[in-house]
């Protein structure tokens, strides 16, 4: 469950920086 929960944690994490790089360098 905590591993679980750290993977979820990470992958939001990821997203959050994907979507400061697109508003930094919009397409």
């Amino acid at each position: 469950k905590e591993t679980e929960f750290r993977f979820n944690h990470r992958r939001d994490n990821l997203y959050h920086e994907i979507l400061k790089l697109l508003r930094l360098n919009p397409l």
